[in-house]
């Protein structure tokens, strides 16, 4: 959690995880906030398990490969690191199967997953404001936006507030890499080769951070935002050759109680990490990203409180 302030996933990427009841945790903590005071020792996560590479939908990366992008009549090149086959503005996205340093593999004959992530064009994003550190990812590191969940219907709008309030600190962009509403649905943040900002003493270098949008000392996690939660964090393990064992939350590096009593319960306990294994296990994920007219249509419907 960086930045909190007012107003503002991937249901159709999702369509085999639904539910809508929260999920409640049996950890305790305390309230979040980069402001909030819940003491926590910084600690660095355990070494990487292992994963499988499936896909990415950011726009830059690391250890490019050749991408492409095809939107109605016309091809573009686009960021590297992906194969992109695309029908209209719906961009599908696939990358080759990379071996990394654990024990995490995929199944002979296993289905990859889908994840629908909605670009910062869809959503309406303001432009980045002044240069980005790069950086390479190293652990998987989970945040939330500290602001009561309202309707679902304004996540859109408030994933702008968050990016003015950021911006507002003198950051170049939204702090984080993803985000993730109440419904599941997936926005993209800032480059996952961009070093993230943070208000708190830790350093975000080498972190891929993916907030969830809501307060999770005043309220539960719905199934859906941990569903695509694990599903985010699932493409990155393999994307980036980072095991689901680095998964950790903000608390675990800096003093504050982000990402919330709720939400780190699910991280402490291991119920997180046992999700995202159990992704990759059974395929990993594959990616949506929708742009152009596809991804105005998934947000229009979004506020139109259709999804």
């Amino acid at each position: 959690m960086l930045g909190v302030l007012v107003g503002a996933g991937a249901a159709g990427g999702l369509a085999w995880l639904r539910a809508e009841d929260g999920v409640p945790s049996s950890a305790a903590a305390e309230g979040l906030n980069s402001s909030t005071t819940s003491t926590s020792v910084p600690s660095t996560p355990a070494a990487p398990a292992s994963t499988v590479e499936s896909t990415t939908a950011t726009p830059t990366a690391i250890e490019p490969t050749t991408t492409t992008t095809t939107t109605a009549a016309s091809t573009t090149a686009t960021e590297p690191a992906m194969t992109t086959t695309t029908e209209a503005t719906t961009t599908t996205e696939t990358s080759s199967t990379r071996s990394a340093p654990s024990t995490t593999t995929s199944p002979v004959g296993a289905t990859a997953g889908r994840l629908a992530v909605i670009c910062r064009e869809a959503w309406r994003a303001a432009p980045i404001r002044g240069p980005l550190v790069e950086h390479r990812i190293e652990r998987l590191t989970v945040h939330h936006t500290a602001v009561v969940m309202g309707s679902n219907a304004e996540a859109p709008q408030r994933m702008r507030s968050y990016q003015s309030h950021h911006q507002g600190n003198g950051w170049p962009d939204i702090a984080y890499h993803y985000l993730v509403d109440a419904n599941g649905h997936v926005y993209e943040g800032r480059p996952v080769s961009a070093k993230g900002d943070t208000s708190t003493e830790y350093d975000p270098s080498g972190h891929f951070l993916v907030c969830c949008d809501g307060h999770f000392d005043q309220q539960g996690v719905p199934a859906a935002q941990l569903a695509a939660l694990s599903d985010v964090l699932a493409w990155a393990s393999v994307r980036f050759a980072v095991g689901p064992s680095t998964v950790a939350g903000h608390r675990d590096y800096a003093a504050t109680s982000c990402p919330g009593s709720q939400l780190a319960g699910l991280i402490a306990d291991g119920t997180l990490r046992s999700m995202v294994e159990q992704r990759i296990a059974a395929g990993g994920i594959q990616t949506e990203v929708l742009c152009g007219q596809a991804g105005l249509d998934r947000v229009a419907e979004i506020e139109a409180g259709l999804l």
